[in-house]
């Protein structure tokens, strides 16, 4: 789910970086913009604009030398992405070939066909065009194939955190640094969603927390001295600071903590001596039949799905640009 929720911005991101692009390219005007069809260059630039993951415009530049700039464009946008979330990581790591991955990651493909009067036929030729660009698939030579171990989420790229960082580290320092678990490698792909930023104010919910709101929507001013008891020999048994969590915005009475810490088997990832395990359990019961009548928090949850169905016809059925842009906005 993280994977999602970061890589959806991360395209979107790249999007605008290809659209702007376009948009500079074209003596700045706005206008050239099909889909997506910003009303101000400024929107390109905001962090609240979405762009979908193809663009269509109206250009007046060579289109082969255009789709070299706007590639370009794309690719230095995800430069400055990823070397933001590689600086949160403080162990050592292989950041060339991470570097590589990352930059062999996004797909990009463009074409062409003049307008010669009829947008709606140029648009559909374009986009048959388009259809077999895609299906007509680059393979460059990997440059960092090696003996080291697959990427324990996507299980195609190697992983670039060293073997031995497993061997040598205990599980708080290689979550302290690298933000995995033992045993988990991770590619420079999969090093960036985990460690990328949406913003600075934007927090991922943990899975853990998402199936805890239930319970921590139920928590009123008149629980505050039970959360404050609980974290407090939370924190006297000597959980980590960051463990207790920075979820933003803060819950008003269970404050910035994850909803993990409602969760019996995630303490142990937190105490490893049995003895401050098992206080921190009998905490946690407490808390529960003080705050909730001795309820526990359910470990499952639904994911609701919605998409627009049928919007490539409707997108053909646009006879003209203004049209198309209308139906963008």
């Amino acid at each position: 789910s993280r994977d999602l929720w970061f890589g959806s911005w991360l395209l979107s991101e790249l999007a605008k970086a290809a659209a702007l692009e376009i948009v500079q390219q074209n003596g700045n005007d706005i206008s050239c913009l099909v889909f997506p069809a910003p009303d101000k260059l400024e929107q390109l630039k905001s962090f609240d604009f979405n762009a979908p993951n193809k663009v269509v415009a109206r250009v007046r530049c060579n289109p082969a030398e255009l789709g070299d700039t706007v590639k370009e464009a794309v690719l230095r946008r995800l430069r400055a992405i990823c070397n933001d979330a590689y600086k949160e990581i403080k162990g050592k790591f292989e950041r060339m070939v991470a570097e590589q991955q990352v930059g062999d990651f996004p797909e990009f493909f463009w074409v062409s066909y003049p307008i010669n009067g009829s947008y709606k036929q140029a648009r559909n030729f374009a986009e048959a065009l388009l259809n077999a660009r895609k299906a007509t698939r680059n393979f460059p030579p990997i440059t960092w194939g090696s003996n080291d171990p697959k990427c324990s989420l996507d299980g195609s790229r190697e992983s670039v955190i060293p073997p031995s960082v497993h061997q040598q580290m205990k599980e708080d320092q290689l979550y302290e640094n690298y933000g995995v678990q033992r045993g988990e490698h991770l590619c420079g792909v999969c090093l960036l969603k985990r460690h990328g930023r949406r913003g600075p104010e934007e927090y991922f919910f943990s899975t853990s927390h998402v199936a805890a709101l239930p319970l921590l929507c139920k928590l009123t001013d008149k629980h505050r001295p039970l959360v404050e008891k609980y974290v407090g020999k939370l924190k006297e048994l000597g959980i980590a600071a960051d463990a207790l969590g920075t979820v933003r915005p803060p819950h008003p009475v269970f404050g910035p903590h994850d909803g993990q810490l409602l969760f019996e088997e995630r303490l142990r990832e937190f105490f490893k001596e049995e003895g401050k395990l098992l206080q921190a359990k009998e905490a946690l019961r407490t808390f529960l039949k003080e705050a909730f009548d001795g309820k526990k928090p359910l470990p499952y949850y639904a994911l609701l799905l919605a998409d627009g169905d049928h919007m490539g016809k409707v997108i053909d059925a646009q006879e003209t640009p203004e049209k198309h842009q209308e139906l963008s906005r």
